[in-house]
C-alpha cells in the first residue's frame, strides 16, 4: 500500500497542538492553573458563609469562583485554537514562502518505509511496524508515534473511505492499535 502526499505548515500545526496538548505536563499545568483560582474564591465563599461574614462578600466570592470555574471550561478549545495561531505565525514568519513537504509512505509485509523530499534534499526511514508505539486516529489525520519520530498521515490522502479502513485494518493485523 503506497501513498503520496503533501504536507504544509496546517498539518505541522494540527500536529503541534496535539502533541502538546496531550501531554502530561500541559494537562498538569491547566489543570493547577485554572483550578486553584476557583477553588480559592469557593473556599473563601464558604469560610464567609459559614463564619456567619456579610452576604454580599460571601456571594461576592462565590461569584468570581463560579466565574473562574465557567473561564476553565470555556478555555480548552481557544486555548488551542491560540496555540495553533501562534504556532503558524512563528512558522510563516520564519518561511514567507510556506512549508511543502512531499512525502510518499509505503506500508509492505515488513515495515513502514517513509521518505521526505524538500525541494533537493530527500530522507527515507524504513521502520518495522514494532517501532510503532502508537497510532492516533483524529478527524483529520492519523499520527503514528515511531520510537523517535512522528508520522502525520491526513486522511484527505485516502481515495475513499474503503481505502482508509484498509489502511487500518492493515496496522490492526500487524499489532498496532488505532
Amino acid at each position: 500500500m503506497t501513498f503520496t502526499y503533501q504536507l504544509n505548515e496546517e498539518d505541522f500545526a494540527d500536529f503541534q497542538v496535539y502533541h502538546v496538548t496531550s501531554s502530561k505536563y500541559y494537562k498538569l499545568i491547566r489543570l493547577v492553573a485554572n483550578l486553584i483560582l476557583p477553588a480559592v474564591f469557593l473556599l473563601a465563599a464558604a469560610y464567609c458563609y459559614f463564619s456567619g461574614k456579610s452576604i454580599w462578600l460571601y456571594l461576592s466570592l462565590a461569584g468570581v469562583g463560579l466565574l473562574a470555574l465557567y473561564f476553565f471550561v470555556v478555555s480548552a478549545g481557544k486555548n488551542q485554537e491560540r496555540m495553533r495561531q501562534q504556532y503558524l505565525q512563528r512558522v510563516r514568519g520564519a518561511n514567507p514562502e510556506g512549508i511543502t513537504l512531499s512525502m510518499t509512505l509505503v506500508l509492505d509485509e515488513e515495515a513502514i518505509t517513509l521518505t521526505g523530499q524538500n525541494g533537493p534534499e530527500s530522507d527515507t526511514v524504513t521502520c518495522p511496524y514494532g517501532s510503532v508505539t502508537r497510532a492516533v486516529r483524529l478527524e483529520k489525520v492519523i499520527y503514528l508515534y515511531l520510537e523517535d519520530k512522528g508520522l502525520l498521515l491526513p486522511k484527505r490522502v485516502f481515495a475513499s473511505a474503503l481505502q482508509e479502513h484498509e489502511f487500518l485494518e492493515l496496522l490492526r493485523q500487524k499489532g498496532i492499535a488505532v
